[in-house]
């Protein structure tokens, strides 16, 4: 019975944590500012496939940075440096989940 009680409970937990993680990144900045700047131009028609195929020259959250950094002067958007950590950091936790 202790073990079925510590089951629900662990299992509600995790599930609770998950929500709570996905709500987060919907309200996430970086999400906004990636919707509104990248969404709207380069990744107009991009799929979640572009961030998590297998060959992704991301392996780090620093490449992942630098490829923001890359896009941010290649498209010319006029955003803040933190803008683009927030970017980062999104994408690192929708997409990436790097170490």
């Amino acid at each position: 019975m202790k073990y079925f009680l510590f089951v629900i409970l662990l299992t509600t937990g995790f599930s609770n944590f998950a929500k709570d993680n996905v709500q987060d990144l919907e309200s996430h900045e970086g999400k906004q500012i990636f919707t509104e700047n990248c969404l709207g131009s380069c990744h107009k028609h991009a799929t979640d496939d572009l961030f998590t195929r297998k060959n992704s020259m991301v392996k780090s959250r620093k490449g992942l940075s630098r490829v923001v950094s890359f896009c941010v002067s290649t498209l010319g958007l006029e955003i803040f440096p933190e803008d683009e950590v927030e970017v980062a950091d999104y994408l690192h936790k929708k997409y990436y989940k790097l170490d």
